[in-house]
């Protein structure tokens, strides 16, 4: 108990270290899962440095278009800031190259930082151009060139004027921007739609004739054309600042173009790596739930089989227990038992031995004819209330030892309990008492059980019946009812309180009221036992001073047409089948001449002995079919003599059946032949028990039998155990066989002992009976020594058993 329960806890110690294990298996899984997934590789902090380097590039544009906006609109003093804004958008710039590593990259970059150099110088020609209005300079001057010639003289010609005017138109169209560029373009509030650019030029001609000069009018012309010529110098500058702003604009375009490409191919490559990066984490998702998933079931499949493992080892643990606290009991009872026993023989048989004793010393002292019959039949009586008392007993250990076995026949209930009625009606008769019976006709017929079981139980509750009424009457009825025989016997007798109905079935149990009554407390015990054995119930009511009533309930089910018509013919005396020869052997002479005349009465030609050596040598002078052996005698006990027989070294006696004769309770039929006899007579025995055995003897000694159940008895109910329980004995007897036949071809008598040895164990729990003596025998000369044809002989029938054993258990797993 103790291994097993340390065994159970190393199992649960086991199983739980195995769940932590793969709980900690699982935990750094996911673990390493969600660092894969977290963490950042070079490629992916490239890109995302390449990105916030691009960032910096468009903010710092977009701040240095903000204040190229507001130095458009005319705020002059911002060109500084203008100027920082660019060099830092440059900077920018340099600080995107250094993390690219592609060509195309760096001269999209070189093209950047190149126009961002061209828009600064743009800017500050736009600038100089909106400086260089200077109207007011330009007319002072021709008014100063005017008042120096005004003494000249000036003729009055005759102008005729003319004027044309040309105008110059063309578009500019611009393209569609991306994302930046349309956002730039929302700071800049530029217009996005196509522009129309005119420019018209107006000359004027004039034809001079000669006509008379006005001052006036000559004041006049000088003033228009001082005019003429500012008009005609600001036309100039308009034109120079609008081509100004023009080649702005468009490098403007080209670097916001340039930037677009510079993050969409930007923005492509973080697509792509987020793309790649996803797959990635969904790969090592679905492998990682995988590996979870097969971890999971590893847990489960091992919590199962460790939980059936501990399950089965309690399960094991609570039998054994259960058995241990059955055996406490059962020992505990025994001993309650046994005192009880010793109380009860020792009265019971000091009783009638000493009525024995003293008719036997009158009877040696009178001569009196009538004195010495009345003498023996006393002495008949004490000997008739010994066998009793010895039969009681004998049928209550079976019982207790579930050693009682039950022999089914087809009988008619009703002859049986007619006959037991009609058996006591001289003793009811001689006490004065009533004997009423009634049977349900229905009983008349045949049913199939036990009759002499039957007939047992009836007769102890009958006995007790008329033991304890004194007057009065007692009755017995039978009925069939659904298939069960019901049984009822009733006494008007002294009656039992509560407390004794709960005793009575108590072994060697003796109420008061049963004190100077003839019994020895067994009878109720004994008719509970073969009443439970027989598979029915039994009850008793009763009340002081009124009697007693008891019930007993029997399954008792039709037998069929074949066995009523085999129990339908006149049974014909017990004889044997056929005449067989036996030998017969026994120290007592008495019993010795009692089983001679009962065998030859059978049929049987008998040969006695009363030594084992007188026996040897009749085995060996002629055929015999069988050896009744008693089992205790002074010169050599049974189980000596069957080994001494088998080790003859004669064919006759190496297979003889060998029939066990004792009085001995503690030796059943199974021990018995696992000592390698073939049958046992129990004394005191009839002659139909004599037939029994001594046939079943000679019809089993045809065939090998073998019972298995004492090899696989420890295997609590596993067939897979059981199982290979067998099959290693198997493999075991065929290298013990060819252990033997080597033995045998070698003429090794040694080597027989010793397989000899290894197989008796095996081969006696199972009952090969034909094995057990050869193999004692041979396991009584491992000393060593020759071989002698006996020897080979006994080795030869052990191999032919061992051969059928084998064949067997091939036989048995194949079902």
């Amino acid at each position: 108990m103790k291994r097993l329960n340390l065994s159970t806890k190393m199992k649960a110690a086991v199983g739980y270290a195995a769940v932590i294990a793969l709980f900690l298996a699982a935990v750094w899984l996911i673990v390493g899962v969600l660092d894969s997934l977290t963490r950042s590789d070079g490629a992916e902090r490239t890109i995302n440095n390449r990105q916030r380097a691009t960032n910096d590039v468009v903010s710092q544009l977009y701040q240095a278009e903000v204040i190229g906006q507001a130095l458009s609109a005319g705020q002059t003093d911002l060109f500084q800031s203008y100027v920082d804004a660019m060099m830092l958008t440059a900077q920018a710039v340099d600080s995107l190259r250094a993390i690219v590593n592609d060509r195309a990259q760096v001269a999209r970059l070189d093209s950047v930082k190149m126009l961002l150099g061209r828009k600064v110088d743009n800017m500050d020609n736009l600038l100089d151009a909106m400086e260089a209005d200077n109207s007011d300079e330009l007319y002072q001057q021709y008014i100063s060139d005017l008042i120096a010639n005004q003494n000249r003289e000036i003729a009055a010609p005759k102008v005729q004027h003319s004027q044309t005017v040309r105008t110059s138109e063309y578009v500019v169209h611009k393209k569609r921007k991306n994302f930046f560029g349309r956002l730039r373009d929302a700071f800049s509030k530029e217009d996005n739609n196509p522009q129309h650019v005119s420019e018209t030029v107006t000359e004027h001609h004039t034809d001079t004739l000669a006509n008379t000069i006005n001052p006036a009018d000559t004041v006049a012309r000088m003033l228009a054309g001082v005019r003429k010529r500012v008009d005609g110098h600001r036309i100039g500058q308009i034109a120079q600042l609008k081509r100004q702003t023009a080649e702005l604009r468009i490098n403007g375009q080209m670097l916001s173009r340039k930037v677009s490409e510079l993050l969409a191919v930007i923005v492509d490559e973080s697509s792509r790596t987020a793309e790649t990066k996803h797959l990635q984490a969904e790969s090592v998702r679905r492998h990682a739930a995988r590996e979870i998933a097969a971890i999971a079931f590893a847990a489960v499949v091992l919590a199962m089989a460790f939980l059936f493992m501990i399950w089965r080892d309690i399960t094991r643990s609570n039998h054994y227990r259960h058995e241990l606290e059955k055996a406490k009991k059962r020992a505990e009872d025994l001993l309650d038992v046994r005192q009880r026993l010793m109380l009860t023989i020792t009265h019971d048989i000091k009783a009638p031995v000493g009525s024995i004793i003293g008719y036997a010393d009158l009877l040696d002292k009178t001569a009196d004819g009538k004195k010495r019959a009345a003498y023996l039949g006393n002495m008949q009586t004490s000997a008739k209330h010994l066998l009793d008392l010895v039969n009681s007993l004998l049928d209550y250990h079976r019982l207790d030892a579930d050693k009682m076995d039950i022999n089914t026949a087809a009988f008619n209930p009703q002859q049986l309990l007619n006959a037991v009625a009609d058996s006591y009606r001289p003793a009811a008769a001689a006490k004065g008492l009533r004997l009423e019976y009634d049977c349900d006709c229905a009983l008349d017929g045949y049913f199939s059980g036990d009759p002499f079981r039957i007939r047992q139980i009836v007769e102890n509750l009958m006995s007790n019946a008329m033991k304890f009424t004194k007057e009065g009457s007692v009755s017995m009825s039978a009925k069939l009812d659904n298939g069960r025989l019901s049984i009822s016997v009733a006494d008007t007798g002294c009656g039992m309180t509560e407390d004794e109905q709960k005793r009575i079935f108590q072994e060697f149990t003796r109420l008061k009221s049963a004190q100077g009554q003839e019994g020895f407390g067994l009878g109720l015990s004994i008719t509970q036992k073969l009443v439970a054995l027989l598979g029915g119930t039994m009850s008793v009511s009763s009340k002081p001073g009124e009697g007693s009533r008891f019930g007993v309930e029997l399954p008792m089910p039709k037998a069929d047409a074949d066995t009523t018509s085999a129990n339908e013919r006149p049974a014909a005396n017990a004889r044997f089948s056929q005449p067989w020869s036996l030998l017969l052997i026994d120290d007592d002479n008495l019993q010795l001449q009692l089983t001679e005349a009962m065998l030859r009465n059978l049929g049987a030609n008998v040969t006695v002995c009363r030594q084992p050596q007188e026996l040897f040598v009749k085995i060996a002078e002629c055929h015999h079919d069988a050896v009744l052996t008693d089992i205790q005698m002074p010169a050599m006990n049974g189980f000596d003599l069957l080994r001494n027989l088998r080790a003859l070294g004669c064919d006759e006696a190496a297979s003889i059946p060998v029939i066990a004769v004792t009085a001995r309770s503690d030796m059943d039929v199974d021990s018995l032949r696992g000592e390698g006899f073939a049958g046992c007579l129990h004394k005191p025995f009839r002659q139909q028990e004599i037939v029994d055995v001594v046939e079943a003897a000679m019809a089993n000694n045809e065939t090998d039998t073998f019972d298995f159940s004492a090899l696989t008895a420890f295997s609590a109910d596993d067939a897979d155990a059981s199982r290979e329980i067998m099959l290693t004995f198997a493999e075991e007897t065929r290298k013990n066989i060819q252990r033997m036949e080597r033995a045998i071809a070698d003429g090794n008598l040694k080597e027989m002992a010793e397989t000899a040895h290894k197989m008796l164990p095996l081969f006696t729990m199972i009952g090969a009976e034909r094995a057990v003596a050869p193999l004692s025998c041979l396991n009584d000369k491992r000393a060593g020594g020759d071989a002698g044809s006996a020897d080979t002989e006994m080795a030869q029938t052990i191999v032919d058993v061992a051969k059928n054993v084998v064949n067997e258990i091939a036989k048995a797993s194949q079902d």
